[in-house]
């Protein structure tokens, strides 16, 4: 095995690992886990372990490439190599598929676009729907009002979609 830091030497990398799957035991509730793998890696990290996890789970359902792919939208390459790890030494991959098989999957979403999903469920998109519908009936002294403060928000270093959107919104035409 490659090990990342050349300084340490081989027994001081094995402890560091074995000190880390210690602290990935230590974790109890999805919470706290979800509270860890934030802190410790990045979003597209994240997604790309959990996608690697879904492909996993899919191959033990014994699904074809084809299937995966067009359910995953994942390469063929990705699944092949997932389905070599696995074959190799999947013990991991098993063992936790084997423990969470009794949850049940989450939905993947048909193509669709995102207002016809906010129109179809708008229980989960309420606090949303209302802040469109307060911006949309607005008067013009109002959506200024809105903008500055939203200018005011654009100091902030992420700006969630729901920002984006309501910045479109107030557009003073």
């Amino acid at each position: 095995m490659k090990y990342p830091n050349r300084h340490l030497q081989k027994h001081q990398q094995d402890e560091i690992l074995l000190e880390f799957c210690h602290a990935l035991s230590s974790i109890k509730k999805p919470e706290e886990a979800a509270s860890f793998l934030t802190d410790l890696l990045g979003s597209k990290e994240m997604e790309m372990l959990a996608m690697r996890l879904q492909v996993a789970k899919c191959l033990h359902q014994n699904l074809t490439y084809h299937a995966i792919k067009k359910r995953l939208k994942v390469s063929y390459s990705t699944i092949a190599r997932i389905s070599a790890w696995i074959a190799n030494s999947g013990e991991g991959f098993r063992l936790v598929l084997g423990r969470i098989k009794t949850l049940k999957p989450a939905p993947i979403l048909p193509d669709t676009n995102w207002n016809s999903l906010k129109h179809r469920y708008p229980s989960y998109f309420w606090p949303q729907l209302l802040l469109e519908e307060i911006v949309r009936d607005s008067s013009r002294r109002q959506k200024a009002k809105i903008k500055r403060t939203l200018s005011i928000l654009r100091l902030a270093k992420k700006k969630p979609a729901l920002y984006r959107q309501l910045a479109k919104l107030t557009k003073i035409n």
